[in-house]
Parts: C-alpha cells; sequence; structure tokens
C-alpha cells in the first residue's frame, strides 16, 4: 500500500475525510472463504472477518471510531492469510495484483472506492 497515497482524503472538505469507519469490503476469490484470519486495526485485534456466501465479498466490521484519514495519513488495517489455505497470498485473494475495495460508514453516506 502506497500510505502516502492512501492518507490522502480526495474529498476534502466533506464528511468523507472523517467519517467513523463501520465496514470496509473487498472484492475476492470465492475459493478463500477460509484463508483470511486476525483482523488487526492499527495494531489492535478489532472486528470481525464475514465471507459472504453467495458473492465474493468479505467484509471486516469494526468498532465505531473516527479515523481523519485526510489529517492522520491513514488507517493500517492488516490481516493475516492462512499459508495452508486455498488463498495464501494477497494476488490469490484479489484475483490478480490489485485488490478492490469500499469503505463504508454506518449510514452509507460515504463510500470511498479504491
Amino acid at each position: 500500500v502506497d500510505a502516502i497515497a492512501a492518507g490522502v482524503c480526495l474529498q476534502r472538505g466533506t464528511n468523507c475525510c472523517t467519517m467513523p469507519m463501520a465496514k470496509v469490503e473487498f472484492d475476492v476469490d470465492l475459493r478463500c472463504r477460509h484463508s483470511v484470519q486476525d483482523l488487526t486495526i492499527d495494531g489492535k485485534y478489532s472486528g470481525a472477518v464475514i465471507f459472504e456466501r453467495t458473492t465474493s465479498k468479505l467484509k471486516f466490521t469494526m468498532a465505531k471510531a473516527t479515523f481523519a484519514t485526510g489529517l492522520t495519513g491513514g488507517v493500517e488495517l492488516c490481516f493475516t492469510l492462512d499459508a495452508a489455505s486455498a488463498c495464501p497470498s494477497l494476488s490469490d485473494l484479489c484475483r490478480g495484483t490489485a485488490c478492490t475495495y469500499a469503505v463504508f460508514n454506518d449510514d452509507f453516506s460515504c463510500c470511498p472506492i479504491s
């Protein structure tokens, strides 16, 4: 992840730059259901990992907290991939060299996608 690019809020002056982050969704390979483990946010164990049964969405839900992305340089979200699973690497999980994800607040009024 490019920490400098990730820390820039493209919607400066809007509430989305300092929104309470409730969920992050990744578009992933369906084979990866049991590959993801141990979610941490800024180094602290947090939230739940949910893999939808019928779509290729991997969801990380988290405690309500405000992350001033445009001001502090972003938030570090980390998870572990089981080396013995169907998807031991990010390229397996995301079906290529980049992951597509969306960040949501509680009322879904701000949904930046990367």
